[in-house]
């Protein structure tokens, strides 16, 4: 079937779907997996052994930037029980990464970040590969190193971290694209947009503000540290098991690195992933657990450690954004100008995806008759950003949501009509060419103002003040892989769902089962995930850019209507009826006569007839097994201009409107959240608690990251990288959250649902640093917003009144 439906097709069966009540879509269907959880009964690949595994582990750089003279390993191969140690020179030299082929599995003549895998040691035991990989010496030339984005970014930044970057292979595919300039040696992306007449908007402006903004370094924190299990098999093959989000995606980057093709690796993912938000989904030591693997043909396990996570893995990009508008007095935007730099570390991994994301948030909420927008990512010696959730969003709303306070208040307007405004409707195009649809903006941003208005706030109680934030975002769900599904009737009546899709917490097996389950029309109990692996699975999305509900959806609501289709046809031949007779209902084929008036029913398991040695199998079919595929077309982003070769940009976007009510103690800094208030319209909530859960989650991680949380490194090595050292919030910090749940249905998604794990979190930080400056008049413009920051900024404040 085509990837799309027409616009009459989609109302009809919005109208079908509201007339026939929906069994067990819409309802809070508990998780298939959560038994397992809450016993501790649970499997994740940080538990898993294999017969005759050894253990590994990696020795790392310690220095952000230097030269390897010599590695010598004669120390470490006689520890007892040490079966391999291996360099950058003992193992393949493919690069991988996404967009950039840039990164090596070892380090292989210099280092670039602290933390950088040199060598590693795979051993009988895990004491043994430790005192290994102690024992490996290292003689290093040091060589100057940058950290500043904004010193690497310049055209002779002293330090050229990538000398060869000019020879790196760069992949096609339109979301992973990744644009070089070569006046800039650190550039690892770069994209432009180009709409309208931006000079022309500044001499027209009543009113121009500039402004600086910047965010910080935050990492995942994911429950489950990263943990790879790899055997090299008999015909020079690789089996990998692996706790992260997309085994296709990884499989294609131990490709890369290894230098075999994809048909020789096969990737499965656990059933259960302690979390990931983004970090997963890329292959840190896929390749150097495969290559220790492939040397002692003994299977290998490496399991970081949280230091290691924290140092080695990926981090939310730090960035700094340079906004300038151009307003009418009556509140019109004429032009907005962005000059955005993310810090992208020392390699690139997923990191290039970031700046064409950041595009969506600069473009697809407001109407810009001008954009001049330059977004840059750039080599810096420290650790790599990388995939975190909302990726690339959150730093530029930021940026955008706070300008637009500060802009309505030079006008003397209220924020929320200074955004009304300026809001984008369905017809209008966005500045980069995508044609506005299915936006309903204005009523999330109704619902929260609404919640806000029935439960007032003092200015003041003795020495705390109150304020409120407001906040908007769009958060797209562009396409960069297709979904394909298989539904299979099993001999019993239960049904078998067959994808890549992969879980690390946000209950997606639970969602397509229950779609599976309404399709069929059968209990969720009965249906069976297959879990995802790439020797068994169709090719497919994983856990990325909210989109296995939606896209990853529709491939198995397509695929079961695919296998009903079979199903009827067996039925008519067994039944001698013909179809227009025929019905699903209750885990049955209903047959329907109503001019005799007589019903009679064939049990799904009815269709089969047992085999003679066993099982069973369908007359004249074998097995019966629906397919679908699902990929929305979508335009490319012209990297010179930002412009969409189509009119549809992405498959469509999440709206979503947020208020932050604090309290601020004026003597002490302390800062509280009193209530935040979160609309999300998710088009159909498939699972409520769910939708709940992923909203809540969402606001939950970016305040603690907009307030708590912050990585500190000094000369690129990180100071803080456990959960003792960086604050995460507990419970014991809990705060209301209200969460407004709107349904508008969209057609491209089961249902008419949207995908919303991420959406929530982009306006976070900005209705925050809005709520603080209308609790206490004083305006943060880098991020995090701490106590400790408070209290200086009101202590400077009171000097310069005294």
């Amino acid at each position: 079937m085509k990837p799309g439906f027409s616009s009459l097709s989609q109302q009809l069966e919005a109208v079908h779907e509201k007339e026939n009540a929906l069994v067990v879509i819409g309802k809070s269907v508990p998780r298939i997996d959560g038994r397992e959880k809450v016993t501790g009964s649970a499997v994740y690949a940080y538990d898993m052994e294999l017969p005759r595994m050894l253990y590994g582990k990696i020795h790392r750089s310690r220095f952000p930037h230097a030269e390897i003279v010599k590695i010598n390993k004669e120390r470490a191969l006689q520890v007892p029980g040490v079966r391999a140690v291996v360099t950058g020179g003992d193992v393949s030299d493919g690069l991988r990464g996404r967009g950039l082929l840039d990164t090596p599995i070892l380090a292989r003549g210099k280092v670039r970040y602290v933390g950088e895998p040199i060598a590693a040691v795979a051993a009988e035991t895990l004491e043994a590969a430790e005192e290994a990989c102690d024992l490996i010496e290292v003689e290093y030339r040091e060589l100057p190193a940058v950290f500043d984005p904004e010193i690497a970014i310049e055209k002779d930044p002293g330090v050229i971290i990538h000398p060869d970057i000019g020879k790196y292979q760069r992949l096609k595919a339109q979301i992973y694209k990744a644009v070089s300039d070569p006046a800039r040696p650190n550039i690892t992306n770069y994209f432009k947009v180009r709409h309208g007449n931006i000079e022309e908007a500044f001499v027209r402006a009543d009113l121009v503000v500039e402004n600086r903004y910047s965010s910080h370094m935050v990492q995942h924190a994911h429950i489950e540290p990263i943990a790879v299990l790899a055997r090299y098999e008999t015909d020079s093959s690789f089996t990998i098991w692996t706790s992260g989000q997309n085994t296709y995606r990884t499989r294609r980057e131990l490709s890369d690195a290894l230098k075999v093709p994809e048909t020789k690796i096969r990737v499965i993912a656990l059933r259960h992933v302690g979390g990931g938000f983004g970090n997963k989904g890329a292959g840190h030591i896929e390749p150097i657990v495969a290559s220790l693997a492939e040397k002692t043909r003994r299977p290998v396990k490496i399991a970081l450690t949280r230091d290691e996570v924290f140092t080695a893995t990926s981090v939310r990009h730090p960035s700094v954004v340079y906004v300038k508008d151009a307003v009418k007095r009556d509140g019109t935007i004429l032009g907005r100008q962005i000059r955005l730099i993310y810090n992208g570390g020392a390699y690139s991994l997923a990191g290039n995806v970031a700046v064409g994301n950041s595009i969506h948030g600069m473009t697809s909420v407001y109407r810009l008759p001008a954009l001049k927008a330059d977004i840059y990512r750039v080599y810096t010696n420290q650790v790599q950003g990388g995939a975190f959730r909302g990726f690339g969003a959150p730093q530029i709303y930021f940026a955008i949501e706070s300008q637009m306070d500060l802009i309505a208040e030079k006008l003397g307007m209220d924020p929320l009509e200074f955004r009304g405004k300026n809001l984008l409707h369905d017809g209008e195009k966005t500045a980069i060419g995508h044609r506005t649809t299915n936006s309903t903006l204005d009523e999330c941003i109704d619902r929260v103002e609404e919640a806000v208005a029935s439960k007032p706030l003092p200015k003041q109680d003795g020495k705390w003040r109150y304020g409120t934030g407001y906040a908007i975002s769009k958060e797209q769900c562009d396409v960069s892989f297709p979904s394909t599904a298989y539904v299979r009737l099993i001999e019993d009546g239960s049904i078998e769902i067959w994808t890549a899709a992969t879980d690390p917490g946000e209950g997606i097996h639970t969602v397509l089962s229950q779609i599976a389950a309404e399709e069929m029309q059968v209990p969720v109990e009965k249906v069976r995930m297959v879990l995802s692996d790439t020797g068994l699975t169709p090719v497919g999305t994983g856990a990325s850019g909210s989109r296995q509900t939606s896209q990853m959806g529709m491939a198995v609501k397509l695929a079961a209507q695919d296998l009903k289709k079979k199903m009827i046809a067996v039925a008519e031949r067994k039944l001698a009826i013909r179809e227009e007779a025929l019905s699903f209902s209750g885990g049955e084929i209903v047959v329907s006569t109503p001019s005799s008036g007589l019903e009679r029913s064939l049990k799904y398991a009815e269709i089969f007839k047992p085999g003679p040695m066993g099982g069973a199998y369908v007359p004249e079919e074998g097995t019966l097994i629906g397919k679908a595929f699902w990929m929305p077309k979508t335009g490319e982003l012209d990297p010179e201009t930002g412009q969409s070769s189509t009119d549809r940009a992405v498959a469509y976007y999440t709206p979503v409107a947020q208020a932050a009510r604090v309290a601020i103690n004026v003597e002490t800094g302390a800062l509280k959240i009193a209530e935040f208030i979160g609309a999300v319209d998710v088009g159909k909530a498939l699972n409520p608690l769910n939708v709940f859960g992923q909203n809540e989650g969402a606001i939950a991680m970016g305040l603690n990251g907009a307030i708590n949380e912050e990585m500190v490194l000094v000369n690129g090595r990180v100071l803080n990288p456990d959960l003792k050292d960086y604050k995460l919030q507990s419970i014991m910090e809990y705060f209301p959250i209200k969460s407004i749940i709107l349904e508008n249905y969209n057609p491209d998604g089961p249902f008419g649902a949207r995908g919303c794990g991420e959406a929530p979190i982009s306006p976070v930080a900005p209705a925050l640093a809005n709520a603080v400056y209308d609790a206490i008049g004083i305006r943060f413009f880098d991020l995090p917003i701490t106590p400790e920051k408070i209290l200086l900024a009101l202590k400077s404040r009171d000097k310069r009144k005294g």
